[in-house]
Protein backbone atom coordinates (compact mmCIF):
# COMPACT_ATOMS: atom_id res chain seq x y z
CA UNK A 1 0.00 0.00 0.00
CA UNK A 2 2.94 2.04 0.97
CA UNK A 3 4.25 1.78 -2.76
CA UNK A 4 0.95 2.31 -3.93
CA UNK A 5 0.80 5.93 -2.52
CA UNK A 6 4.08 7.14 -3.08
CA UNK A 7 3.42 6.45 -7.01
CA UNK A 8 0.39 8.13 -7.08
CA UNK A 9 1.52 11.43 -5.14
CA UNK A 10 4.69 11.15 -7.21
CA UNK A 11 2.56 11.22 -10.24
CA UNK A 12 0.20 13.96 -9.17
CA UNK A 13 3.24 16.17 -8.13
CA UNK A 14 4.24 15.72 -12.24
CA UNK A 15 1.03 15.98 -13.91
CA UNK A 16 1.25 18.76 -15.55
CA UNK A 17 4.65 19.84 -15.68
CA UNK A 18 6.21 20.27 -19.20
CA UNK A 19 9.83 18.97 -19.88
CA UNK A 20 12.07 21.70 -21.20
CA UNK A 21 14.99 20.52 -23.47
CA UNK A 22 16.30 23.83 -24.90
CA UNK A 23 15.87 27.20 -24.36
CA UNK A 24 16.10 30.10 -26.78
CA UNK A 25 19.33 32.21 -26.67
CA UNK A 26 18.77 35.66 -25.39
CA UNK A 27 19.95 38.27 -27.87
CA UNK A 28 21.96 41.07 -25.68
CA UNK A 29 22.57 44.97 -26.94
CA UNK A 30 23.84 47.62 -25.08
CA UNK A 31 24.45 51.18 -24.79
CA UNK A 32 24.57 54.37 -22.68
CA UNK A 33 22.27 54.48 -20.21
CA UNK A 34 19.58 57.04 -20.32
CA UNK A 35 18.53 57.84 -16.65
CA UNK A 36 21.11 55.78 -14.67
CA UNK A 37 24.75 56.50 -15.14
CA UNK A 38 27.25 53.87 -16.92
CA UNK A 39 26.02 51.32 -19.73
CA UNK A 40 23.00 49.53 -20.04
CA UNK A 41 22.73 45.90 -21.18
CA UNK A 42 19.26 44.94 -22.25
CA UNK A 43 18.36 41.33 -23.45
CA UNK A 44 15.16 39.25 -24.76
CA UNK A 45 12.81 38.10 -22.32
CA UNK A 46 13.13 34.20 -23.11
CA UNK A 47 9.72 33.64 -21.45
CA UNK A 48 8.12 33.16 -18.35
CA UNK A 49 10.21 32.07 -15.18
CA UNK A 50 13.25 32.22 -16.78
CA UNK A 51 16.41 33.08 -14.86
CA UNK A 52 19.52 34.98 -16.70
CA UNK A 53 23.11 34.18 -16.18
CA UNK A 54 25.09 37.21 -17.05
CA UNK A 55 28.83 37.56 -17.23
CA UNK A 56 31.27 40.09 -18.00
CA UNK A 57 35.21 39.89 -19.01
CA UNK A 58 38.32 41.58 -20.48
CA UNK A 59 38.92 39.43 -23.29
CA UNK A 60 36.05 38.09 -25.73
CA UNK A 61 36.80 34.47 -25.58
CA UNK A 62 35.71 34.61 -21.84
CA UNK A 63 38.44 32.53 -20.69
CA UNK A 64 38.47 34.89 -16.95
CA UNK A 65 34.51 35.16 -17.78
CA UNK A 66 33.12 36.28 -13.68
CA UNK A 67 29.03 36.24 -13.30
CA UNK A 68 28.01 39.24 -12.78
CA UNK A 69 23.91 38.93 -12.07
CA UNK A 70 21.76 36.15 -11.94
CA UNK A 71 17.65 37.07 -11.75
CA UNK A 72 15.16 37.41 -13.60
CA UNK A 73 14.98 40.61 -15.15
CA UNK A 74 15.72 41.33 -18.88
CA UNK A 75 18.43 44.89 -17.88
CA UNK A 76 21.45 45.07 -16.15
CA UNK A 77 23.57 48.45 -15.26
CA UNK A 78 27.49 48.78 -15.27
CA UNK A 79 30.11 51.35 -14.71
CA UNK A 80 31.81 52.31 -18.05
CA UNK A 81 34.48 50.00 -18.69
CA UNK A 82 35.45 48.56 -21.90
CA UNK A 83 34.54 45.10 -20.66
CA UNK A 84 32.99 42.07 -22.98
CA UNK A 85 29.62 41.01 -21.87
CA UNK A 86 27.45 37.64 -22.49
CA UNK A 87 23.91 36.56 -20.92
CA UNK A 88 22.72 32.97 -21.01
CA UNK A 89 18.64 31.84 -19.90
CA UNK A 90 18.19 29.38 -17.08
CA UNK A 91 15.18 27.00 -16.45
CA UNK A 92 15.27 23.82 -14.01
CA UNK A 93 18.59 23.46 -14.47
CA UNK A 94 18.24 23.52 -18.60
CA UNK A 95 20.39 26.54 -19.74
CA UNK A 96 20.69 28.30 -23.57
CA UNK A 97 23.37 29.00 -25.62
CA UNK A 98 25.68 32.41 -25.08
CA UNK A 99 24.12 35.48 -26.52
CA UNK A 100 26.19 36.92 -28.78
CA UNK A 101 28.86 39.11 -27.42
CA UNK A 102 28.86 43.18 -26.53
CA UNK A 103 30.88 45.09 -25.79
CA UNK A 104 30.44 47.85 -24.06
Amino acid sequence: MKRILIFVFAVFLFAGCEEINSLPTPSLSGGKGIESPGYDLIWSNCGKDIYYELQESASSDFTNGTTIYQGPETQFNVPASGNYYRVRAEFNFVKSEWSNIVRL
